[in-house]
């Protein structure tokens, strides 16, 4: 049954901190009526959820903001395996799978940056939100299956045989400094160097198709 659940090939940070919880709730609801989109569905509500503590701002918020980000990342895992292991997977279920990415995404960073501001009154970091989610979505845009059927893209970091996929990243480098109160940090890690991922993707495609 496991290897029904698993993609081929993912990263190394999902496998290892998201299939050993995933594939064990998967096997549990696996003969229910639950679908994977209802999982999706709740995928996203966890994730309105934590951002609601992210937007507090102080940092027993932040801590469980951040515990419910990971609770939902890993039924993002689990929508994936119970669509594949009763193979059921559909063209709906693969956009609404991203869209609920992004809504996380968008949501997170926001939520950040205004809890932030809540406690600086740095109007700076607002901006920095802003930027991050951007660059976030932009990368997203370049890489999704969904949103760029025609252009075939590479995993981000790669490290040997494992690689470090952006989105998987994204949520574990949040949840990280979430717990240690650096989201000043956080945002500006993601209004830079999330660009540069984006332009280092956007040239990498335009030379595999050129």
């Amino acid at each position: 049954m496991s290897n029904k659940m698993l993609k081929d090939r993912e990263g190394i940070l999902k496998k290892y901190l998201v299939r050993p919880f995933s594939t064990r709730i998967t096997k549990v609801i696996v003969d229910t009526k639950i679908t994977p989109n209802q999982i999706t569905l709740l995928y996203i509500l966890l994730s309105l959820l934590s951002s609601y503590f992210f937007l507090q701002g102080s940092y027993r918020e932040l801590i469980i903001g951040a515990v419910i980000l990971k609770i939902a990342y890993i039924f993002d895992g689990v929508n994936g395996e119970l669509a594949r292991i009763r193979k059921i997977t559909s063209e709906f279920g693969s956009w609404f799978d991203d869209f609920g990415d992004r809504i996380r995404e968008s949501v997170t960073f926001i939520s950040l940056a205004i809890g932030l501001y809540k406690i600086s009154n740095d109007v700076n970091v607002l901006y920095l939100g802003l930027l991050a989610i951007a660059n976030v979505l932009l990368v997203a845009f370049a890489k999704s299956p969904t949103l760029s059927k025609n252009v075939s893209t590479k995993p981000e970091f790669n490290i040997g045989k494992n690689f470090f996929g952006f989105t998987d990243t994204t949520v574990y480098v949040t949840i990280i400094l979430a717990l240690l109160n650096q989201v000043y940090i956080l945002l500006w890690i993601y209004s830079t160097v999330g660009a540069l991922v984006w332009m280092k993707k956007l040239i990498s495609i335009y030379k595999e198709h050129n």
